[in-house]
């Protein structure tokens, strides 16, 4: 797919569609106001693995999207928080796993 389909898509089904990629920022369609909108991500350093900010940042972007009802505002929250793994130096920080990772 690209940005012509997922735009195609959207319209049709009258829904809203966030596209990430990763450093090179935010595509958001709205199918219902017929509205794109690209968002500047300023690329953070990598300490330790990108693995998971996907997941952190749409979980960031939802629940703010639900409390606020603001995409934009909920896009934005979701920078900071899609931002977060990148200093982790496994997928979860260290005291997600509690005791797997000390083998008791």
């Amino acid at each position: 797919m690209d940005r012509t389909d997922w735009w195609r898509t959207a319209t049709k089904l009258g829904k809203r569609l966030v596209v990430t990629f990763g450093s090179r920022g935010i595509l958001r369609i709205d199918g219902r106001a017929g509205l794109e909108r690209r968002i500047v991500v300023d690329p953070v350093p990598v300490a330790g693995t990108p693995v998971g900010c996907g997941d952190a940042f749409i979980a960031y972007l939802l629940s703010e999207w639900w409390a606020t009802g603001d995409l934009l505002g909920a896009a934005e929250r979701g920078k900071i928080g899609g931002a977060l793994p990148t200093g982790w130096m496994r997928p979860l920080p260290d005291d997600a796993c509690g005791s797997l990772l000390s083998g008791d």
